[in-house]
């Protein structure tokens, strides 16, 4: 039995008489979702590319005939169990007969993704997201992310979720938050004014000068520099150009930091009367170099969501130059901050992260050196 169908077998039970739920994997991610709501229920699976989009019109369509089965749809009796579903009860103030249950599940090789999330729902709205796990250290996650969205909250950021339940019962960590969210949202790749301005508005109620050792993304940068030995000579070349012109910068004198949301992309954001929401802070940070979410927007939009190399992340990237000069000082720097963080951030999070995650490695240092390459 994988690590998936244990942490199923944790939070469902098998039940001839319940409703049917449709079961289909991508890239090693797990959808659990009632078969007799799957148009509503397939809002948690959010796909950019034509692939993704594809493989949804396929589960949503594929139930008992052959595109079903050629992309491996299983079909389950199952339920939750009851002291789940008496605790979304409590949290909606519904009875469970009112609301339906769609479960996703992240890839478990990582220990991070040892949650699942559940979207409740009816036909006409969704009502929250819970999140559960019985890991330790993903509920420290959990914690994480709830205090990120209290402090949130705290500065009048009014574009976020609210914390509906924080709490253990019975070993299970109930996180659970408010959405606007509509069914069936589509990610936005481009960079628009609607991003910049979402994050113009928690810099300007976050941000806070600090001399660099007291930030956060110091921390980064030093694990970084004490393993640029595990890079290539060139690759440990182009880090240590970054590095020096980073720190160079940043121990001169006080810079400004501010919140970091840490996963900013077309799929953490959806919009409601034309306004701008993000949601999924767990990765947040609360002293980083002001506008790194930006960078973050448009590596990855580009790398996930366009499937572009490093030619065409510099792309998007000189596209939209002259809009990012109005909000960041000097982008490149920005930029280049970005990137030691995340390939830090990667190297801390995943065992033989320059092996495993080998595509992403290569193009954040072709891209780091493209923004070096005259601060030799």
């Amino acid at each position: 039995m994988n690590r998936q169908s244990e942490i199923v077998e944790q939070y469902f039970i098998k039940d001839k008489s319940a409703k049917e739920y449709i079961v289909f994997k991508h890239a090693d991610k797990t959808w659990i979702l009632p078969s007799d709501s799957i148009g509503q229920a397939l809002s948690l699976y959010q796909p950019s590319t034509w692939k993704g989009k594809a493989l949804k019109y396929a589960v949503r369509f594929g139930k008992g005939n052959k595109i079903g089965e050629r992309i491996h749809l299983k079909k389950k009796r199952i339920r939750l169990k009851d002291e789940i579903l008496e605790r979304i009860e409590e949290i909606t103030e519904l009875d469970r007969n009112e609301f339906e249950v769609a479960v996703y599940m992240g890839d478990t090789s990582s220990w991070q993704n040892e949650k699942v999330t559940l979207q409740v729902y009816d036909r006409n709205e969704i009502f929250c997201y819970l999140k559960l796990t019985e890991n330790e250290r993903v509920s420290k996650n959990f914690t994480h992310e709830i205090r990120a969205l209290n402090y949130l909250e705290e500065k009048k950021l009014t574009n976020v979720p609210h914390v509906l339940v924080n709490e253990k019962n019975n070993g299970i960590h109930y996180f659970a938050q408010s959405t606007e969210s509509g069914f069936n949202e589509s990610p936005k790749l481009d960079l628009s004014n609607k991003q910049l301005d979402f994050l113009w508005d928690i810099n300007q109620k976050t941000a806070k000068k600090l001399n660099y050792e007291e930030a956060e993304f110091a921390y980064y940068v030093e694990y970084l520099k004490s393993h640029k030995d595990d890079f290539k000579d060139w690759e440990k070349e182009v880090l240590e150009r970054g590095i020096s012109w980073v720190e160079k910068r940043l121990k001169e004198e006080p810079y400004i930091y501010s919140f970091f949301h840490g996963d900013f992309t077309p799929w953490n954001v959806y919009y409601k009367n034309g306004e701008l929401k993000a949601f999924d802070f767990e990765y947040a940070h609360f002293s980083m170099p002001e506008y790194m979410d930006v960078f973050h927007f448009i590596t990855q939009a580009s790398m996930l969501g366009r499937k572009a190399q490093a030619g065409g992340v510099i792309h998007e990237y000189r596209r939209c130059f002259h809009r990012l000069e109005r909000y960041v000082g000097n982008p490149d720097f920005t930029y280049t901050c970005y990137l030691l963080f995340v390939m830090s951030f990667y190297m801390m999070r995943t065992e033989d992260a320059l092996k495993v995650l080998n595509d992403k490695f290569k193009v954040w240092i072709e891209v780091l050196d493209y923004l070096t390459e005259n601060h030799k």
